[in-house]
């Protein structure tokens, strides 16, 4: 994981109670995405592939989001208006695994974030595999941008056991944390309200030394991490889920699944 700076140079190419507190089913209404010089800041989804980001951009915005390109950018993002608790211009950009990464997509984001200041981060993580989302917010720390941290598929972690302390990891992270189920709209309402209590999240600190050294860089993110996980992270075999899930599920837990999972065997 290498240092996160913003590019200067041109380039082309009804649910539980226990899970979501405060729940209120609310529903989005698609209005006419107005042109730049609007004052209506951004919000911008981020996230990993494959962790439900684009379901959740279509729950904030109901109806048939706009595209748009950046200025040199091949790429185009998904951007619609929404009248919720508060008018928000939502953004979807694509599923990226590190911001630090040489790639179209990584830019492309970097430079929406830099030539859009005042721009709301939404990482949307999967809730079962929360590690690799703090990896990402480390990121995200570094270029101070204001953030909430969406843990969605929570109905899933709960299925196969697992439970996240949500207020502790939001205390660790000093951002707020909100969990979501996108595919059935569920925390849309607590995710708007959280965004406005966004603000940029912890950076890591790290001695001089180790900032300048890639690997030891990463090695010092996946020990924070592991430091938050055992934190905030616990796991109990659901008896109602299926075995198979089960014993998938424990085997991958990033400090209690090997011994969980030999016990379950047994």
């Amino acid at each position: 994981m290498r240092t996160i700076s913003f590019p200067t140079e041109t380039w082309v190419s009804e649910p539980s109670p226990s899970l979501f507190p405060g729940h209120r089913e609310r529903t989005a209404k698609i209005l006419y995405f107005p042109g730049a010089s609007d004052a209506v800041k951004p919000v911008l989804l981020l996230g990993n592939p494959g962790v439900g980001k684009s379901r959740l951009f279509a729950r904030l915005a109901e109806g048939k989001p706009g595209a748009s390109k950046l200025p040199d950018c091949p790429l185009e993002l998904q951007r619609a208006r929404t009248a919720f608790s508060r008018t928000l211009d939502v953004v979807d950009s694509p599923g990226i695994n590190d911001l630090a990464a040489i790639s179209i997509k990584a830019r492309a984001i970097l430079r929406f974030l830099r030539t859009n200041p005042g721009t709301t981060v939404v990482q949307v993580a999967d809730a079962r595999h929360l590690g690799e989302a703090l990896l990402m917010t480390f990121q995200l720390a570094e270029l101070g941008c204001p953030m909430v941290l969406a843990l969605n598929r929570m109905d899933e972690l709960r299925l196969r056991g697992g439970q996240i302390a949500l207020h502790r990891l939001s205390d660790l992270l000093g951002i707020p944390v909100v969990g979501t189920v996108a595919t059935q709209n569920r925390g849309t309402a607590t995710l708007i309200d959280a965004l406005a209590e966004a603000r940029p999240a912890y950076a890591l600190e790290l001695p001089r030394k180790i900032k300048s050294a890639g690997w030891r860089r990463d090695r010092a993110c996946l020990a924070r991490a592991r430091e938050i996980l055992a934190e905030v992270y616990t796991v109990k075999p659901q008896k109602t889920a299926p075995l198979a899930a089960r014993l998938g599920f424990l085997a991958r837990h990033p400090l209690q699944g090997l011994g969980l999972l030999l016990e379950t065997a047994g």
